[in-house]
C-alpha cells in the first residue's frame, strides 16, 4: 500500500512539473515605451517581471531571458549584452541611445511564454553647444569613442599606402579626398569581413555612439560653410559628403598650435604650396606610430601629393629628402599648424 501511494505521490508530482512547462510563463514590460533624446549617450532603465507557474519557479528560479532586435539596432543598445537570467522573477536592462533618430523594437521572451516587445523611439537633437558648426549628436563624447576612431582613422589611411582599398574611389584620391575616405571608414561598424579587409595586425574596435552610413547627418558629414548649427543646414548644402583641403581646416576642423608634441593620433597637418599661405593647402594625417611595420619612432605621416601618390614617411626625415618646406616646424611658414577633427575634439 506505501509502495502505491509513494508511485502515485511521485508520478503526480512529474505530472505537474510536466503540466508546470507546458503552462505559459507570463513576461511585463515595465516601460514598455521609451523616448530617449539620440545624443549617443542618454539612457533609460526598464525591468521584465516574469509570473511562472509554481513548481516550475521552484525547480528552475533562474530562466534565460531571450532578447532579440526586432528592428532599430542601429538606433539604440541594449544593456546587459548576452545571457541573463531572471532574479526573484526580474531582469533589470539598460537601453542606450546612438546618436541617430528612429525606432528600436526589442522581444523579450523565455521558454514557452509569449514575447512582450519593448519600443524605443529616438529624436534627432539639434544642439550645437560650442558653436563649432558641428552638431552634439555627431561629436563622439566618450573617451573610448574618441580613441576608437583616432587608430581606425589612422589605420585605414596607413593601409592605403600598401594597397589601395577597393571603396576609395579613383575620383576621390586627393590629398583632401584621403581624409575624408578615412573619417568615414573609421565611423562604421568594424565587423570582421571590415577587418580583414584592411589587414591590419590587429582588429579594430568600433565607435559606438553611431555608424557610418547610419549617423545623425547622414552620409553628409563634412561642413563646407562658416557658422553655427542648425537644424536647416542638412538639407541647404551646409553639409556634403566631401570637403575640400581648405573646408577640411576652417570648417571640421580646430587649430591647436604648430608643435607636433602636442599632436594626437589621426591630428591633420595643414601646409600651404606657397610662404603667403593664400594659394593652395593641403593635409597630411598623423599616424604617430604605425601599425605596419612599427620602428619605435613616433612622428610617422601619411598623405597624398600633388601627383597623386600615397605617402607615408616620418615628419622628422623630410628634411634629409630635400622637403624642408614639408616641415612640421614653427619656423616652417609653409606649416599651417596641427588641426583636430571637431568630431574628437
Amino acid at each position: 500500500m506505501g509502495k502505491k501511494v509513494f508511485i502515485f505521490v511521485y508520478v503526480g508530482l512529474i505530472a505537474a512539473l510536466a503540466v508546470s512547462f507546458v503552462l505559459p510563463a507570463h513576461l511585463k514590460i515595465n516601460p514598455s515605451s521609451i523616448t530617449l533624446p539620440a545624443d549617443g549617450h542618454s539612457r533609460a532603465s526598464m525591468q521584465i517581471q516574469v509570473d511562472m507557474p509554481f513548481l516550475r519557479a521552484q525547480f528552475f528560479p533562474h530562466p534565460k531571458i531571450e532578447t532579440e532586435f526586432v528592428q532599430g539596432s542601429e538606433f539604440v543598445q541594449l544593456f546587459p549584452e548576452g545571457e541573463v537570467r531572471l532574479n526573484h522573477g526580474t531582469a533589470q536592462f539598460v537601453v542606450k541611445s546612438r546618436a541617430v533618430e528612429g525606432q528600436a523594437i526589442i522581444r523579450f521572451r523565455i521558454h514557452n511564454s509569449t514575447p512582450q516587445e519593448l519600443r524605443v523611439f529616438t529624436h534627432t537633437v539639434s544642439k550645437d553647444s560650442d558653436s563649432t558648426g558641428i552638431p552634439d549628436a555627431v561629436k563622439l563624447d566618450s573617451y573610448s569613442d574618441r580613441e576608437a576612431f583616432r587608430r581606425a582613422f589612422a589605420a585605414v589611411a596607413e593601409a592605403q599606402a600598401s594597397q589601395i582599398s577597393a571603396q576609395w574611389t579613383p575620383e576621390a584620391r586627393t590629398p583632401s579626398g584621403l581624409v575624408c575616405f578615412a573619417v568615414r571608414e573609421a565611423l562604421r561598424r568594424h565587423t570582421s569581413v571590415w577587418n580583414a579587409s584592411y589587414r591590419l595586425p590587429s582588429p579594430l574596435a568600433s565607435v559606438e555612439k553611431y555608424n557610418f552610413p547610419t549617423t545623425p547627418l547622414g552620409q553628409i558629414l563634412f561642413r563646407t560653410r562658416p557658422g553655427a548649427f542648425f537644424v536647416r543646414d542638412q538639407g541647404d548644402g551646409t553639409f556634403a559628403e566631401n570637403a575640400n583641403a581648405e573646408e577640411l581646416m576652417s570648417f571640421n576642423a580646430v587649430q591647436i598650435g604648430r608643435d607636433l608634441k602636442n599632436a594626437l593620433q589621426g591630428d591633420l597637418l595643414f601646409y600651404s604650396s606657397n610662404d603667403k599661405g593664400d594659394t593652395r593647402i593641403f593635409p597630411m594625417i598623423f599616424l604617430k606610430v604605425p601599425f605596419l611595420q612599427p620602428d619605435g619612432n613616433f612622428d610617422w605621416v601619411v598623405y597624398v601629393n600633388a601627383a597623386g601618390q600615397i605617402i607615408k614617411t616620418r615628419a622628422a626625415l623630410k628634411e634629409n629628402r630635400g622637403a624642408a618646406d614639408l616641415l612640421p616646424v614653427a619656423s616652417n611658414r609653409r606649416f599651417l599648424g596641427v588641426y583636430r577633427l571637431k568630431i574628437v575634439r
